[in-house]
């Protein structure tokens, strides 16, 4: 369970934060920065984390690499929230379990909405981050077809439907698609009709086996 807060010290108003995270998005960091979004009133805002100050610097700057980040959608919240305050917006880090007021006020707060059955009860609610939490339920994956064995398609009645065809994921557009790929569509496999083949084929004695791996003589 988490649970965000925040205190300040000035009025001594705290404030409960529900960060409504399930799944992967059930994090720390996603409580941090919930209870960020909620300060739009203040333009100096301090935490003992140093990790969602990253974050919210790294969107800024670089939104294209929070593409596909896990708290994406409190992240653009906050950003939505900095870039329409009138005033500049001061982040600030501070030591934890140092005896600062407001800092210690702010952990008290959040504990006691972590342990809290009832997540309405908090004076702000964030929004889930999708289906089940899942912030990556819209996103088209890639993904290859498994090959059905030759011995069950030929025992199999005429008469019956067609199996489903079964789909794996490919985990990323790099080494894993690079695999897939290399398997099928693999120099070996090329079409020796062409004039690329004996051309490759006449380059061969002339590589430096040593120092190149660009050749290769399957």
């Amino acid at each position: 369970m988490t649970g965000a807060g925040t205190y300040h010290p000035a009025t001594s108003t705290p404030s409960f934060v529900e960060p409504n995270g399930m799944g992967i998005t059930s994090t720390i960091n996603r409580a941090e920065v919930a209870a960020a979004t909620i300060l739009h009133a203040h333009s100096h805002i301090a935490t003992d984390s140093l990790s969602p100050l990253h974050q919210i610097r790294k969107h800024l700057f670089y939104p294209e690499l929070h593409r596909h980040h896990a708290q994406g959608d409190i992240l653009k919240i906050l950003m939505q929230i900095i870039r329409n305050s009138p005033n500049p917006v001061h982040l600030f880090k501070v030591r934890s379990h140092a005896g600062i007021a407001g800092n210690e006020c702010a952990d008290v707060v959040a504990k006691y909405q972590a342990t809290q059955v009832n997540a309405n009860l908090a004076d702000t609610g964030m929004p889930c981050a999708g289906i089940s939490g899942n912030p990556f339920h819209n996103i088209i994956w890639l993904a290859y077809e498994k090959d059905i064995p030759s011995d069950a398609t030929s025992s199999r009645p005429s008469n019956l439907p067609a199996p489903k065809l079964t789909y794996f994921s490919i985990s990323n557009l790099y080494d894993a698609l690079k695999t897939y790929m290399h398997s099928k569509h693999k120099l070996g496999h090329a079409n020796r009709t062409t004039g690329y083949y004996p051309y490759y084929k006449g380059l061969l004695p002339l590589a430096h086996k040593d120092i190149s791996f660009h050749y290769h003589t399957r």
